[in-house]
């Protein structure tokens, strides 16, 4: 095997393979373009209106038209189960409006926070997706927060790839491919192989083999 040494943009590109497995991990989860048919964007205008005239409701339907707005669409904003900004997910939503014209606006649209209690069955279904999916998001983050800083405190134990590889195998999961075609070369008989501790470090080998191997059945079904 031919020796390669341990560089700062090998330990770059190792963690920049631990982002881009986070980034495939994170885009089964989607928080941003939760989709509603139509029926259920019927729903949300609905919701809307009950939101913007909740301080009177019954000025609904009677308050002149001087003292309303009717715009063409609207800037929706839908809070998680708990009414927490975490799960928000936000829509431009065009239809049919009726407000108050005291109605706060967001650059041309009115702007409408819109509380959990206020939605249909099937649009809190559509938002408790969103706020698991959010949850999950958390997660995914944190797991491969942790391989990355594991990964970077191992690799500063070793002069070289070939020392880290020998001690910890499942580091390949994470080398890219350039490097470990170099490794395979054949070469020149190469230095001592120096070891460190894993244990000492406490790195989670069990981790960081279950989320490269997550990485690559997202990959597979993608």
């Amino acid at each position: 095997m031919a020796y390669v040494r341990k560089t700062a943009t090998l330990v770059e590109d190792i963690t920049d393979q631990v982002t881009k497995m986070r980034s495939v991990a994170e885009a089964r989860y989607d928080v941003d373009n939760i989709a509603l048919d139509p029926s259920q964007l019927t729903e949300l205008v609905e919701a809307a209106h009950v939101t913007a005239w909740s301080e009177a409701p019954e000025l609904r339907r009677t308050m002149p038209p001087a003292w309303r707005s009717e715009p063409a669409s609207a800037d929706l904003r839908v809070y998680g189960p708990n009414n927490e900004t975490t799960a928000m997910i936000k829509y431009s939503v065009q239809g049919t409006y009726n407000l108050p014209a005291t109605t706060r606006y967001s650059r041309r649209e009115p702007a409408i926070d819109i509380k959990y209690e206020n939605l249909s069955p099937s649009l809190k279904s559509c938002v408790d997706d969103c706020a698991g999916n959010a949850e999950k998001l958390k997660e995914i983050h944190a797991k491969f927060s942790t391989v990355r800083n594991q990964l970077v405190a191992y690799m500063e134990q070793h002069a070289s790839l070939n020392a880290a590889l020998t001690e910890m195998p499942q580091l390949e999961m994470y080398v890219p491919q350039k490097y470990m075609q170099r490794i395979r070369a054949a070469s020149e008989p190469r230095a001592k192989v120096q070891h460190s501790n894993v244990v000492a470090l406490n790195i989670d080998v069990d981790a960081l083999t279950a989320a490269a191997i997550t990485h690559r059945i997202a990959t597979a079904t993608s």
